[in-house]
């Protein structure tokens, strides 16, 4: 549980210095912070039924422990999907921008993340044993969580962007190359690099535009960054 509390407070203070694109991705790695922190309680719950109904001899209780354990474990294997469609936003974004390196790992995350959640559920419904489905859901979401570490790795930087763009770049980019009429776009941009100067703005479009929805109204976010 302090494992999960740790990655709660990591994701919701990631969320509030998110904004534009990446806002929905910090969302959803609160929500599966949050559901996880659900699972492990809800385990550790049925865990100490079992154990109460053990020591007092009271059959009921234990077999209602094991099963509370199942529901924990199901809980769990949700933050693993959930996780994966996180992966699929990030995905969805790296490709938008032509960062294909990124754009695969983050695809291969999400294969990872949710058929870990898939055998995960498999675990909870039945074998338990570590070589079984269980092993082979941690097996799956490790490998996840080391895809996307990857994958967050192979974004590319300010300056990458910029070589990439520049006269002598590739242009791979979805941006595409700087043109003639751009050329002080392309100082300014370089200029920036050197000052360690970032700034992204975009709509906030919160709970996948939902609150803006509800409340109907939209807000413009911007954030500069020295």
């Amino acid at each position: 549980l302090y494992f999960q509390k740790w990655a709660v407070e990591d994701a919701q203070e990631a969320l509030d210095q998110q904004l534009g694109d990446q806002l929905n991705e910090a969302e959803l790695a609160l929500v599966s912070a949050w559901t996880g922190t659900v699972g492990v309680a809800t385990e550790t719950l049925g865990i100490l039924l079992k154990q109460v109904g053990k020591v007092s001899g009271r059959e009921a209780l234990k077999q209602a422990g094991g099963i509370v354990v199942r529901v924990g474990g199901g809980i769990a294997a949700i933050a693993s999907v959930v996780d994966g469609v996180q992966n699929i936003f990030a995905a969805v974004r790296a490709g938008r921008r032509g960062d294909t390196d990124a754009r695969n790992l983050y695809i291969g995350a999400a294969v990872f993340f949710i058929a870990g959640g898939v055998a995960g559920s498999v675990a909870v419904l039945g074998a338990s044993a570590l070589l079984g489905p269980l092993g082979i859901a941690l097996g799956l979401i490790a490998i996840g969580a080391i895809l996307t570490w990857a994958a967050i790795n192979a974004e590319d930087t300010q300056a990458e962007i910029w070589l990439d763009r520049c006269y002598f770049g590739y242009g791979k980019r979805s941006e595409g190359k700087w043109t003639d009429a751009q050329a002080v776009d392309e100082l300014k941009q370089l200029n920036a690099i050197y000052a360690g100067l970032s700034a992204t703005m975009g709509f906030s479009d919160s709970w996948l535009g939902l609150k803006e929805m509800i409340f109907d109204y939209d807000r413009v976010d911007l954030s500069i960054r020295f």
